[in-house]
């Protein structure tokens, strides 16, 4: 059996959309149409999994943001689209989902004119684009391991500890501050 889509249900959809309300206000201000989808990962006959759920770039994730095409969005399809594997899914916690769907929600970046105002296309729906994460990693365990300090690898990871490490590691909860003053490598109380 292929992987398969549905539509999420109800109560996911309001989770969605509480999430929306309280750390994207903006999407909701400007109308843009989320479909939240599940996948369901390929099994045989056995029910044993032989295809992941998502994929992006040839690896596995939880969830995958997406644009809708124009034209499919002119058809009145939603402007944008949230995937996340309902395998995983089902065996995340509350404050998972949230988390997972706050990432997601982060990638839909409205676009704006040299003035400040909210594009549009023809349709007249808003213009989103994808935003990228904020750092991607890219490491091979045997290169750091074989090169030590000269691999990327080691260099970055140093990088990266050194400008966001007390962010990442070391807090059993988020630290207790507005999460717009948690820029990368920016201390709030400097």
């Amino acid at each position: 059996m292929p992987v398969t889509f549905s539509k999420a249900s109800i109560d996911y959809v309001g989770l969605l959309n509480t999430v929306v309300q309280k750390y994207h206000g903006h999407l909701k201000e400007c109308e843009v149409r989320i479909c939240l989808m599940m996948a369901q990962a390929a099994r045989n006959e056995h029910g044993e999994v032989i295809a992941p759920a998502l994929k992006l770039h040839g690896v596995e994730c939880y969830a995958i943001a997406s644009v809708i095409p124009y034209k499919q969005r002119a058809a009145g399809a939603a402007d944008v689209r949230i995937d996340v594997d309902a395998d995983k899914w089902e065996n995340m916690t509350a404050d998972e989902r949230i988390a997972l769907l706050d990432h997601e929600l982060t990638h839909f970046e409205l676009q704006y004119d040299g003035e400040g105002n909210l594009k549009s296309d023809d349709s007249g729906r808003p213009k989103v684009k994808i935003r990228p994460h904020d750092f991607d990693v890219g490491w091979f365990h045997s290169i750091a391991a074989k090169h030590g300090d000269a691999s990327l690898e080691v260099q970055q990871a140093k990088l990266f500890a050194d400008e966001n490490g007390q962010l990442y590691w070391g807090w059993s909860s988020p630290p207790d501050r507005d999460i717009e003053t948690a820029k990368l490598g920016k201390n709030p109380d400097a």
